[in-house]
């Protein structure tokens, strides 16, 4: 069973209707997630479903969920008219205040948090791997990222040889896939489990594919590189340095924009920070602000400068 639907994997079958795949899957998980996506099922129907899907094999039922997420997302796309109410519940396919679309989605959404949401093998960590892989599933793939952002350091620790295999397929998604944020998240599963050093200048091309300073940021933070500051060689640190600062300068605008760059780059060099409940370039908080909350209207833009600062007076690092 499980050789078929890794077979339908390396086809790139995942996105066919998923009537059309009954003779290469397993029925009871075909249907249960057709019915899933029934708009007319019974709520009998619907319970019997989530459960055959619940018992099902990881290999079988993950790609299928997220083949069915992502034509539901395109769906969305074309009907963008929502409700307004989110899931109350954590049965929300029985949900009648929600619209159908919505309550399809909902359900498919968290069956699959419920299959992913705990450890994982190296088979099922390779399932995953397989879907970041397929580029037809479009910026869902991001939803088979953090399963193994948490899994793979404990993968390696006891199944070192095929994780690290895992890996290399990882990089080349990083290298070659025409996803810039896909490649910055695949780039964030490899980095922190290799000399960052090797991987610098593949982050750093995947921040310039983005057109915008405040979009270079974005996914820069997606592939974390500035939390791996520590490990990098004295050179890399200070290249790293020099392009997010410069960065930074690009983004700032006076009134704040780089704000969340500048935490970024103060936890990663482990800047001290001005008080207990102050982040690294922070400004320190006044009394009225400890006791209200409250944040001054400079704070955001005080961050920016504070690390701007820090620059000025370690060039170096």
């Amino acid at each position: 069973m499980q050789k078929l639907v890794l077979a339908c994997l390396a086809t790139g079958s995942l996105l066919l209707p998923l009537a059309a795949q009954q003779a290469d899957v397993p029925a009871p998980a075909v249907a249960a997630i057709d019915v899933l996506m029934d708009r007319a099922a019974t709520a009998t129907q619907l319970n019997q479903a989530v459960e055959q899907v619940r018992a099902a094999e990881f290999a079988v039922v993950v790609p299928r969920l997220l083949a069915a997420c992502a034509q539901e997302w395109r769906r969305r796309d074309r009907s963008p008219l929502e409700s307004g109410i989110g899931p109350r519940t954590k049965t929300p396919w029985l949900e009648t205040d929600l619209l159908a679309d919505q309550r399809v989605q909902y359900t498919l959404h968290q069956l699959w948090f419920e299959k992913v949401r705990t450890g994982v093998s190296v088979d099922e960590a390779a399932v995953l791997v397989t879907l970041i892989e397929d580029d037809k599933l479009g910026e869902l793939r991001h939803n088979a990222v953090w399963p193994l952002d948490n899994q793979l350091g404990e993968l390696l620790r006891v199944d070192a040889e095929p994780t690290r295999a895992l890996l290399v397929r990882l990089e080349k998604v990083a290298t070659v896939d025409a996803t810039p944020g896909m490649r910055a998240d695949a780039l964030k599963l490899v980095l922190r489990h290799v000399p960052p050093d090797r991987l610098q200048e593949l982050a750093w091309a995947i921040v310039g594919a983005a057109k915008t300073p405040a979009a270079q940021a974005d996914l820069l933070s997606r592939t974390r590189l500035l939390a791996e500051l520590p490990r990098l060689s004295p050179v890399g640190r200070r290249f790293c340095l020099q392009k997010a600062f410069q960065l930074l300068r690009a983004i700032d605008d006076g009134k704040g924009a780089g704000y969340f760059l500048a935490l970024e780059l103060g936890r990663g060099l482990g800047v001290p920070t001005a008080d207990t409940r102050s982040e690294p370039f922070q400004p320190a908080r006044d009394a009225t602000a400890v006791l209200t909350g409250g944040l001054a209207p400079s704070f955001f833009q005080d961050t920016v400068r504070n690390a701007l600062q820090w620059h000025a007076e370690h060039p170096d690092g």
